[in-house]
């Protein structure tokens, strides 16, 4: 931007500072975890696809099917990038060249954010696209997918005759009603989820000293740093509640026994990614098809020595119960979880809910050995 509007002196001082900045940064760099640029350039087509996904990330809140949401986000992108090349792209060549007087330079701000979501979206892709085309729909990306529409929507704003301008805000208002609709209707029981988890791991981690969901090499990496970072203040723990399940002896907590309910637990695997050694740990799938909606739902593996929280993720209701009584969440709920972390014993499955003030316990007929 400073060379395309003759700041000369700038541009040096900037040049200057940015190869100083990039020297500090990559001094003693080493490549992170998922990183391997190698071999996301052997397959060029991957690139690409992870590259589209990551500006039509937004699709995923229309649909949560894998495979459908990767071509469909990927379609998007496609879509959302090649006009902003094309418009942009054009203003660019133009303003070289200088040859055109009436140029509105406008753009220039359009073609600075553009600049930094394909820089961006072009690192991703060449450190990721390895795993697969999926790398670009990671949750810490999709905000740019939004920030890509929007760009879009200013660039045709800007570069399109007035008689549209009515007709293109009409189409953006229906689209970002679109997309918050679906997006409260898909992401609120992963928030839920989300909020859930830290619950649940925060007292993992101060009755158990790890957090359980993530894999023991995670728990070992990251053990002194956490443990540090509490120490100093830096983390702290903002939810308590939970800790009334640390003995069964608390006045609030009511426990019972049932022979007759069952969950569904499904032995599978899990596959961390990891550009060197790919690691494959034993985990397990619990799933309840008919257990009625409480808010507050979490699994417990319950042994003499210790007590370990996870967080259940509920289910939809209908969509005509939502459309007819205002119904959000219908009966069931799954999880997962990984096995490594738990010491070796056996282990009985319990479900916990908390009803007013009080936390339910039931124990049910179901064991895990490890």
């Amino acid at each position: 931007m400073l060379f395309l509007t003759g700041r000369t002196k700038d541009l040096l001082k900037w040049t200057i500072f940015t190869i100083a900045l990039i020297s500090v940064y990559f001094y003693q760099y080493r490549s992170v975890q998922n990183s391997n640029v190698s071999q996301s350039l052997q397959h060029i087509d991957m690139l690409l696809r992870c590259l589209f996904t990551f500006w039509g990330s937004v699709d995923w809140q229309f649909t949560n099917r894998y495979v459908v949401t990767n071509i469909l986000a990927a379609i998007a992108g496609a879509i959302i990038v090649v006009p902003l090349i094309f418009i942009l792209g054009r203003y660019l060549f133009w303003k070289l060249l200088k040859t055109k007087s009436n140029l509105d330079d406008h753009n220039l701000f359009l073609v600075a954010c553009f600049g930094y979501l394909l820089i961006t979206s072009a690192l991703v892709a060449l450190s990721r696209a390895w795993i697969g085309a999926s790398a670009g729909l990671d949750n810490r990306y999709a905000h740019n997918s939004l920030w890509a529409i929007a760009l879009l929507y200013l660039t045709l704003l800007l570069n399109t005759p007035k008689l549209l301008h009515k007709s293109l805000g009409i189409l953006a208002v229906f689209l970002a009603f679109t997309i918050n609709l679906f997006g409260w209707y898909s992401s609120t029981l992963k928030l839920k989820y989300q909020f859930d988890n830290q619950r649940a791991e925060a007292f993992n981690y101060r009755t158990n000293g790890f957090i359980f969901k993530e894999s023991p090499a995670f728990n070992h990496n990251i053990a002194k740093t956490l443990a540090l970072s509490y120490h100093e203040g830096i983390s702290r723990y903002t939810d308590f509640d939970l800790d009334v399940l640390h003995s069964f002896q608390n006045p609030n907590i009511k426990i019972e026994k049932d022979s007759t309910l069952r969950l569904t637990v499904i032995p599978t695997t899990t596959i961390i990614q990891d550009a060197k050694s790919p690691t494959t740990l034993v985990s397990y799938l619990i799933e309840a098809q008919s257990f009625p909606y409480n808010d507050d739902t979490f699994i417990m593996l319950h042994s003499e020595r210790a007590d370990y929280l996870i967080p259940v993720e509920h289910k939809h209701g209908s969509k005509a119960d939502l459309l007819l009584r205002g119904k959000y969440y219908g009966d069931g709920f799954f999880t997962t979880f990984i096995s490594g972390n738990l010491p070796k014993g056996k282990y009985q499955y319990a479900i916990v809910q908390k009803n007013d003030k009080t936390y339910k316990i039931t124990l049910l007929e179901q064991f895990l050995e490890i």
